[in-house]
């Protein structure tokens, strides 16, 4: 009797158990970032042989964007003048580093006053390869070892190799545009450039002003206010026609007075994807937020 007693109260006991305790709630499966932020790869210096007595071997490493290879321009038979085709490019290009993705490398004649400085290889349309100056490094650095750097260890100087019988390694910081970019042809384009009204951050008043790399002025003293064509609630619409330069990028600023306020962000690239029928659409620009007084 005893015992029947003990079994009828652990029946009991794990039955209040099992009405107060809940269920786990269902979890959600978690959805992939339909925007994943692409992975950055840091690669250390790679290990490379000295190539030799008169030699001197330059490695740098690059941002992943560097799809078609880098170019070395400087004081190697004029190539500062040869920027606008690669017309042979086993003379100045480099070779990837085996097993890297990012570390590429050249080896040359040693000059101790030799200055230089890295360029991408891009492409065109037709799948032709060119270097400009439109598309340059943001900053280099000489590496000495693997520590990551600060902004302020880049800059835009000529570089030099370390010494005969030597590897000088490098970095480049980026690139003023992505080296993967294809430029629209040189001619004549509308630019129509549509701003929208954003309350925090709200369109200057003054004259809207297409900028660029114009063959025949700087940037900040461009004259070329741009028509407003129409208006709504949600965006302002400019237009500007004008003929370009190849490799050419553009910004704008709003004008008032002496004053100009210019656009948040880099230059934009005149590429294929923004052109259609003579016609530049971009919507991108904003402009900085108001300080508050």
């Amino acid at each position: 009797m005893k015992t029947n007693k003990l079994m009828l109260a652990a029946m009991l006991f794990g039955a209040v158990a099992m009405v107060s305790c809940k269920p786990d709630e269902p979890k959600p499966n978690p959805q992939p970032n339909p925007n994943p932020e692409p992975e950055v790869v840091v690669e250390d210096m790679p290990e490379l042989a000295t190539p030799g007595a008169g030699k001197a071997t330059i490695a740098v490493r690059v941002p992943e964007n560097t799809v078609n290879g880098v170019w070395i321009v400087g004081g190697f038979s004029d190539s500062w003048k040869h920027l606008q085709e690669v017309a042979d490019p086993s003379l100045y290009r480099f070779t990837r580093v085996e097993g890297t993705k990012t570390w590429w490398q050249i080896t040359v004649d040693f000059d101790a006053s030799l200055e230089f400085k890295f360029l991408p290889i891009c492409k065109k349309a037709d799948g032709s390869e060119y270097t400009a100056w439109a598309v340059e490094p943001t900053g280099m650095r000489v590496m000495t070892d693997n520590e990551p750097a600060d902004d302020a260890d880049f800059n835009k100087d000529n570089q030099k190799m370390a010494g005969e019988n030597a590897v000088t390694y490098f970095e480049v910081k980026g690139w003023s545009v992505d080296p993967s970019v294809v430029f629209a042809d040189k001619g004549a384009y509308k630019f129509q450039i549509t701003l929208n009204k954003i309350d925090s951050l709200p369109i200057p008043a003054g004259d809207v002003v297409l900028t660029g790399s114009f063959e025949e002025q700087n940037w900040e003293n461009s004259k070329r206010v741009m028509t407003k064509v129409s208006e709504d609630d949600k965006a302002v619409v400019y237009e500007y026609e004008d003929n370009v330069p190849d490799y050419f990028a553009f910004k704008i600023f709003v004008q008032e007075g002496e004053k100009q306020t210019w656009a948040n962000g880099e230059n934009i690239p005149l590429s294929v994807d923004i052109v259609k029928n003579g016609v530049v659409s971009y919507d991108g620009f904003t402009f900085p937020a108001p300080k508050a007084e």
